[in-house]
């Protein structure tokens, strides 16, 4: 794995197959052991998403929602306890919100990514991620 530390808390990371994953320090991989600590449902979503972290602006694709919080495919990861601004659009409307890095994941078929956790949330946002998560 090829891993630079990139505006302080921005990481770009290549990784080849023949590589085993490594834990970078600062970071917290997803693994298949470690227990799930989610207290909401998790929705399928597939939507553009752009993550404001400092001063930089990413772009990525959400994978799943959750009233609490958000899977979002990037190139380059996040270290954990990183504060950004998510925004994507749900079929109810625009959605924003400030969240926190909590996770990241590496090797996987899916690509890699980060999980955030909400904690600024408009009520106009909220009520439109609780309507979407409901009709799944």
């Amino acid at each position: 794995m090829d891993a630079r530390l990139l505006r302080g808390n921005v990481l770009a990371a290549t990784v080849t197959d023949a590589e085993p994953s490594r834990l970078v320090s600062g970071l917290h991989r997803i693994s298949a052991r470690a227990p799930e600590r989610r207290t909401n449902r998790r929705v399928p979503l597939s939507t553009r998403a752009i993550v404001h972290v400092r001063d930089a602006l990413l772009d990525g694709v959400v994978e799943d929602v959750s009233e609490t919080g958000v899977f979002v495919r990037l190139v380059r990861l996040l270290s954990a306890g990183t504060r950004v601004r998510v925004r994507f659009v749900l079929p109810q409307g625009r959605f924003e919100a400030g969240a926190t890095v909590v996770r990241f994941r590496l090797n996987d078929p899916r690509g890699p990514g980060v999980g955030l956790h909400f904690h600024d949330l408009a009520p106009e946002d909220a009520a439109r991620l609780a309507a979407y998560c409901a009709e799944r």
